[in-house]
């Protein structure tokens, strides 16, 4: 009888254990496959920019998609030929094209823009995607984040010495913007509640 409790329990304790690790393997599973076919997206769209490309040795940006300010405080953007949503803004000051990137938590830039933008304080990080983990990053203050007619002082982002273009909006900006997608037009409105007016 003994035997029989302690075989049912051990058997119990086994196939929790075995039914934890299926269950982690199926989302390592949906990870994998959401980061390969972004990571596929983003190799179709080099190939395309290079196609396009007037040298051999240049890649030229997406063609800047029509921006209209409706009024004050809202802005609507189109869809760029590559599907993606961009808008012209500054990094202190440093003029840079972002990716609009919903998905993203923290806004992130290029090595690059970061050292041309005057950024010089920065702390090591490490990002954690279904990919594996980044270590080539670090996490800043900017004194000044512009895009379109928005501006945000005293803003974190993220600087990466992987970032495929040279900067991406994320959440921890958008979200103190309304954000309404309308066919192939994106919108970006202030917040007037939460602004205060």
């Amino acid at each position: 009888m003994k035997r029989a409790i302690l075989s049912a329990v051990v058997l119990a304790i086994l196939a929790y254990w075995l039914g934890r690790l299926h269950g982690a393997q199926e989302q390592i599973a949906e990870h994998n496959a959401f980061w390969n076919t972004l990571q596929a997206d983003i190799e179709r769209q080099r190939a395309q920019a290079a196609a396009r490309a007037p040298g051999p040795d240049t890649v030229s940006a997406p063609k800047p998609a029509p921006q209209k300010i409706l009024f004050h405080g809202q802005q609507a953007i189109e869809r760029s030929a590559d599907g993606h949503y961009y808008l012209d803004g500054a990094v202190n000051g440093t003029p840079v094209r972002f990716l609009i990137d919903t998905g993203a938590s923290l806004s992130v830039v290029s090595a690059d823009l970061a050292k041309r933008a005057g950024v010089t304080e920065c702390l090591p990080a490490e990002f954690r995607t279904a990919m594996g983990v980044d270590r080539d990053v670090c996490v800043a203050k900017v004194q000044r984040l512009d895009f379109g007619q928005f501006s945000f002082r005293d803003v974190y982002i993220g600087i990466s010495k992987n970032l495929a273009g040279d900067a991406l909006l994320g959440m921890n900006v958008l979200k103190d913007l309304k954000i309404e997608q309308s066919g192939a037009s994106l919108v970006l409105e202030s917040d007037w509640k939460r602004d205060g007016g």
